[in-house]
């Protein structure tokens, strides 16, 4: 919001300017010049030019009119593209969240053999330092490889 001095302001800087406020934000001059028609906001008599006609904003034909807008097939097949992109959307959330709860769950799996696994390293720790033999030592070597493989962590 422009204040009552930035109004002032705007007005004085108009007038300096040699252009009323209201010809600056609401009057469009078709100016003729060499020939050539230009729009300004201007009078054409600054300009050098001859005033062909005075428009306001709202004498405007608006693009929708004219072409620049959507013909009632293309907002049908707008709809559609946005109905479809949607539902692949949403699809694609579900497929999302569905891979996560799957990956939740392996996970909670996984700890749960990496404690099982670890339970059994214990085990075999404990019966080498009884009696050695190389059955233990490649199953210590065995749970290690696959406490690897599934990326345990030590508990």
């Amino acid at each position: 919001m422009i204040g009552r001095i930035g109004k002032i302001c705007i007005y004085m800087t108009c007038a300096l300017a040699g252009v009323s406020p209201a010809v600056a934000q609401d009057i469009i001059y078709v100016c003729v010049k060499d020939g050539r028609e230009l729009m300004t906001d201007r009078p054409c008599e600054v300009l050098g030019a001859t005033t062909k006609r005075i428009r306001t904003p709202e004498s405007f034909t608006p693009l929708s009119v004219i072409g620049g807008g959507l013909t009632t097939g293309e907002r049908r097949m707008l709809r559609e593209y946005e109905a479809r992109n949607d539902a692949l959307d949403r699809e694609h959330e579900a497929r999302r969240l569905a891979d996560r709860e799957a990956a939740n769950r392996a996970d909670a799996l996984n700890v749960a053999e990496c404690r099982r696994l670890d339970a059994v390293k214990k085990s075999i720790v404990n019966q080498q330092r009884q009696h050695s033999t190389q059955w233990l030592t490649d199953r210590h070597r065995e749970i290690n490889d696959e406490m690897y493989r599934r990326r345990c962590k030590t508990l």
